[in-house]
């Protein structure tokens, strides 16, 4: 037996941090059932732009991963305090923000309100909610006690009801459902607690990854999203530095830090037959670079079952490897003072 097949390992884990990532197929079900209907019927807008930061950014991540492809209008997520130059009057503005108080979320609701857009905002309250039902703009509240990065399900759900309005297929009760029972089974029978890390492969990926060695997570097309929010979950859940490449991309240049010179290496890869052949060609190649080195790399293989089933396997991956790895190191993965620090700062310099 292992560190981490030891109930007792969990103790760390004060927070329950791994309840949400265990729940997060149930209460997607749970938040479609709740905010799965368009709050924009009948709203044909000339471009979509999602706005947010941190966790409730990925859920623009993982909408726009799904969506861009089939939609008719042009598609863009915000990290930043201000949007395009193309959002006016006729566009559809959507901002995430999990507390409803991020500087930069507030930042774009009001740029777009001064600019003429329709929007939409999903938030558990604060002053983003005040502020769209000061101007009679619609709203998505909440209702999930969890760090931002544990909302996705709650975040995500009623942003995949906005693909009619960038022109793309609704999404069915039954894909959700899909996808929902596809992360639970992932759950119950490789990633789980419970599941022995001689057969787990995210316990086996923890592992390699406290050995040492820069976590470098691989993603392509609707898995870059994925892949993306892992380097965060591995900063905020085990406090450590990962870095996320997009394939082919990192195939033209990153591969070459696996070249004699380069530093110690952990790779991290999700698979699938939804992918492109040329990117699944690609992860190949890497692998083999990887093992060249000496280096682990770990290829998550996913279902293909649909887009939404494949990066909800693909998130209860680096979501247990996150949180295993945390535990390797000692450490309760929900807290995050840091981050409080800097929203804390940040605040006080703005009130000078």
């Amino acid at each position: 037996m292992t560190l981490l097949d030891s109930p007792n390992s969990y103790a760390l884990d004060a927070s329950g941090m791994f309840e949400h990532i265990e729940r997060l197929g149930t209460e997607l079900e749970l938040a479609w059932a709740a905010h799965g209907q368009t709050p924009v019927v009948g709203l044909r807008p000339t471009s979509l732009t999602l706005a947010g930061m941190g966790g409730s950014a990925s859920a623009a991540d993982y909408f726009a991963g799904m969506v861009e492809r089939r939609a008719s209008i042009p598609l863009s997520v915000v990290r930043d305090y201000h949007l395009p130059g193309h959002v006016g009057p006729g566009s559809l503005v959507a901002v995430v923000s999990y507390s409803g108080t991020t500087d930069e979320a507030i930042s774009c609701y009001e740029e777009a309100l001064r600019r003429g857009a329709s929007t939409f905002a999903v938030t558990s309250g604060g002053e983003l909610a005040d502020l769209a039902r000061k101007h009679g703009q619609p709203v998505c509240v909440i209702d999930y006690d969890a760090p931002p990065r544990a909302a996705l399900a709650h975040t995500l759900a009623p942003l995949l009801a906005l693909a009619p309005a960038a022109g793309a297929a609704g999404f069915a009760a039954a894909a959700i459902r899909d996808a929902a029972e596809a992360h639970r089974s992932r759950v119950r029978a490789e990633l789980g607690r419970t599941v022995p890390a001689v057969s787990n492969p995210a316990k086996q990926a923890a592992k390699d990854l406290a050995t040492g060695g820069i976590p470098v997570i691989f993603g392509a097309e609707h898995l870059a999203a994925v892949g993306r929010r892992a380097k965060n979950q591995f900063a905020e859940n085990a406090k450590a530095l990962a870095v996320f490449e997009e394939m082919p991309e990192a195939s033209h240049n990153t591969v070459v830090s696996l070249e004699e010179a380069g530093p110690p290496q952990v790779g991290l890869a999700f698979d699938s037959p939804l992918l492109d052949v040329g990117n699944r060609r690609r992860i190949e190649i890497t692998a083999r670079l990887f093992a060249e080195r000496s280096f682990p790399f770990h290829c998550y293989q996913l279902s293909g079952q649909s887009l939404l089933a494949d990066m909800f396997e693909a998130t209860a991956f680096v979501d247990f490897a996150s949180c295993y790895l945390a535990m390797l190191r000692g450490i309760d993965p929900t807290p995050t003072p840091n981050l409080t620090r800097v929203r804390a700062e940040a605040a006080a310099a703005e009130a000078v």
